[in-house]
């Protein structure tokens, strides 16, 4: 029993040093990073017009105003003499380059769609046999021929093609044709030769025909 009580003191006092923690590191100051003075060469739309002396982080400067011919470092403390025509010289180059380089991207663009909607529809010529296949109720009910009820519109073939293909046609670009004479939409049970317009105004417009076949409803589809 007298041993139990000689240590006893010493075991409560290693069991409550464990919990006590010391810090002799003293907190870290944050550090802000120093603004450098430059002048602007274009104008920037929150830092201010061209010419003026602004400051910014030296990592802004290093990294986007420098390089992208923003900014210019001042020399000795002193701004660069600010020259108007050269600027104004300099954007206009490099306006004239933007809207080349536009206008290539145009053309190319231009020329890659028009060369993929004519062979979309030369896949949609070879898949549906040149027919369009469209079922109308007819004003008489009795008559397997004649007027029907509705039409068929450019708006029936442009959605018809894209059930087949991902040609990419335009209501514009569809033109109904009976018996020779151009007509803006098919109104009877018969034949209709389509022409489907492919380019641009300003480009050589390929023509490619179908036939668009108007059938009574609840006749089967007869495709050649």
């Amino acid at each position: 029993m007298a041993s139990r009580s000689v240590f006893a003191p010493l075991r409560r006092l290693t069991t409550r040093s464990q919990y006590r923690t010391f810090s002799t590191t003293a907190p870290t100051a944050v550090k802000k990073e120093k603004l450098v003075q430059v002048q602007l060469i274009a104008p920037h739309p929150t830092l201010g017009a061209a010419g003026s002396i602004v400051k910014v982080p030296p990592g802004r400067m290093r990294q986007v105003l420098f390089p992208e011919g923003q900014a210019a470092y001042l020399v000795h403390g002193q701004p660069l003499p600010f020259d108007v025509k050269r600027f104004e010289e300099r954007e206009r180059r490099k306006s004239e380059r933007l809207e080349l380089e536009n206008a290539e991207r145009a053309s190319k663009k231009e020329e890659w769609e028009r060369e993929r909607r004519i062979r979309d529809l030369e896949v949609l010529r070879e898949k549906s046999g040149s027919e369009l296949v469209f079922h109308r109720r007819t004003v008489n009910a009795e008559s397997r021929t004649g007027n029907i009820h509705g039409s068929v519109t450019a708006k029936d073939v442009v959605a018809e093609i894209m059930a087949l293909t991902d040609a990419v046609v335009s209501e514009q670009d569809v033109s109904f044709f009976v018996n020779g004479t151009e007509v803006d939409r098919v109104r009877e049970i018969g034949k209709a030769t389509v022409k489907v317009q492919v380019g641009s105004e300003d480009t050589v417009r390929d023509v490619i025909e179908f036939v668009a076949v108007v059938q009574p409803e609840g006749e089967a589809v007869n495709q050649a």
